[in-house]
């Protein structure tokens, strides 16, 4: 799990008013991407603590993350304006990479990316990375 958004950029940003925003999505979507996308663009940014909570439990409390999500809370605290998914790489019929902008109403992004398998029980998302730099999710997400 990486997430690199300084608790200071994120507070810079001005307070909006958006609810239940829906990702616009490539074709074949994997429903439960399009659930996390849908719950982090309507500002329920705990999502991020049930993604790590299955990938890697003992980060799931960790401060980094927490203060992560309550200044995501604080500088978006109904979500976004606009959600796309940039990306969708199905690698096979059991692992699925996204890339995806969440854009802010004065216009910068941050962006997150997603890797769920399906290995057994279903699918789950074994990594995620998070970042208000495109450059920097654009190599990761190669």
């Amino acid at each position: 799990m990486r997430f690199i958004l300084p608790a200071v950029f994120l507070l810079s940003f001005p307070q909006m008013a958006m609810s239940d925003v829906v990702c616009n999505q490539l074709e074949d979507p994997l429903p439960l991407l399009e659930e996390i996308k849908t719950s982090f663009a309507s500002g329920h940014f705990e999502v991020l603590k049930q993604l790590v909570k299955v990938a890697s439990p003992s980060e799931s409390e960790s401060t980094d993350l927490l203060n992560v999500i309550a200044a995501l809370q604080e500088a978006f605290p109904e979500g976004f304006a606009a959600c796309s998914t940039l990306m969708s790489d199905h690698i096979s019929e059991r692992f699925i990479s996204d890339m995806v902008a969440f854009q802010a109403s004065d216009g910068h992004f941050i962006f997150l990316g997603l890797d769920a398998v399906n290995v057994e029980f279903g699918w789950e998302v074994v990594r995620y990375y998070l970042s208000d730099n495109f450059e920097s999710i654009r190599r990761e997400w190669k």
